[in-house]
């Protein structure tokens, strides 16, 4: 091999080496909020965020930030607020007042309550959550509701499939069976998300309870 070859081969080992650093590696961070959820999925390309913990235990400022400061994270490309529990989406309402989001993926956001009874319109996760849609959109940040069997863009090489959410099939099924209960349990129309890379598999399942797990498995 002559010079001009062995440099050549050296330049070409160095690419392969730079797009594998890039993508090889994903790293799914499961963050102690201590109530609810939250969930940080990073690979070379993309950070992706799955709930937000409780704004009643300042999840953002006292565990999210010092991670994201830490991490040196500034932009979190994809968030998903799983359900409408504010042990889920409070947190969110501090982060995005400082960083950015480029997408925010809901699962529903009108039978918001906190312990799946009655849902008003004036109760506290309801009014919480308000204010966080509203800060969303005055910050042109996209806004859209989850589909099941869609596939969301996690990064080169990553296969994240929407399991469940609030399709109307098992939306019917909740108001038909729960109605005398005056509103549905958020829990049930969280959304469920299987991401898959190489051979591993990660099931991120927000507060999903039996309804709605009995209908993933009679699905798939």
């Amino acid at each position: 091999m002559n010079h001009r070859s062995a440099k050549l081969t050296l330049l070409l080992l160095l690419g392969v080496f730079f797009c594998s650093a890039v993508y090889a590696d994903v790293r799914v961070t499961f963050l102690d909020v201590t109530q609810g959820d939250c969930i940080i999925i990073r690979n070379g390309a993309k950070t992706i965020m799955i709930d937000a913990g409780d704004d009643n235990r300042d999840a953002a400022a006292r565990y999210i930030i010092p991670y994201f400061k830490k991490e040196g994270i500034k932009k979190v490309d994809q968030a998903i607020i799983t359900h409408p529990h504010r042990d889920h989406f409070g947190g969110f309402i501090e982060l995005v007042k400082q960083f950015q989001f480029g997408e925010f993926v809901y699962s529903n956001d009108t039978d918001v309550s906190s312990d799946g009874k009655a849902v008003t319109r004036g109760s506290n996760d309801a009014i919480v959550y308000d204010g966080l849609r509203s800060l969303i959109k005055s910050k042109n940040i996209p806004y859209r509701k989850a589909k099941l069997g869609e596939l969301l863009d996690w990064g080169e090489g990553v296969r994240a499939e929407v399991l469940s959410c609030d399709n109307p099939k098992l939306y019917r099924a909740l108001r038909k069976e729960d109605s005398k209960k005056g509103g549905i349990n958020p829990n049930e129309i969280s959304i469920v998300i299987k991401m898959t890379y190489g051979k591993i598999s990660y099931l991120f399942t927000g507060d999903a309870e039996k309804k709605a797990e009995t209908e993933m498995v009679e699905r798939y």
